[in-house]
């Protein structure tokens, strides 16, 4: 069964942990309070439930998500992806 996008998995979230809204399925653990993103299951969750095409998903990561990422370490514990 494919994890949902929208339910996160049950991981020892703290209150100042950032999520990437909407991306759940593409959770692969947590660490040291952040949460560990798939970058493939971040372009896969893009590409395919966003109807963003192969391509689309992987610059809509690059730019928005990883782009994004330093705008996160004031917000709390930022995530991680590998």
């Amino acid at each position: 069964m494919k994890p949902s996008c929208d339910t996160l998995p049950d991981l020892p979230i703290k209150h100042n942990t950032v999520q990437i809204d909407g991306c759940a399925c593409a959770i692969t653990g947590i660490e040291d309070g952040a949460l560990q993103y798939d970058y493939d299951l971040l372009v896969t969750h893009f590409s395919e439930h966003e109807g963003m095409g192969d391509e689309g998903g992987a610059d809509w990561v690059s730019y928005n998500v990883i782009g994004g990422l330093p705008n996160t370490v004031t917000m709390g514990i930022p995530p991680c992806i590998t």
